[in-house]
């Protein structure tokens, strides 16, 4: 969750965000997307890995 991180200056990670990316008052972040390029070349799951139910494959909050 986002905003369930503290940082060492008292802002939580959503408001650190909002000020970084200038979104005004009255908005929230729901959720944000990485996009990149990779460092180094990761192999592509395999076939097996999507056998497995859905329930096993999703998170939330943790592991």
């Amino acid at each position: 969750m986002l905003g369930a991180s503290e940082r060492s200056d008292g802002k939580n990670a959503e408001e650190f965000v909002k000020e970084v990316l200038e979104i005004p008052e009255g908005f929230r972040i729901l959720c944000m997307l990485a996009i990149g390029k990779p460092k180094e070349k990761i192999e592509p799951h395999s076939d097996e890995d999507y056998k497995k139910e859905f329930v096993e494959r999703v998170h939330e909050e943790k592991f």
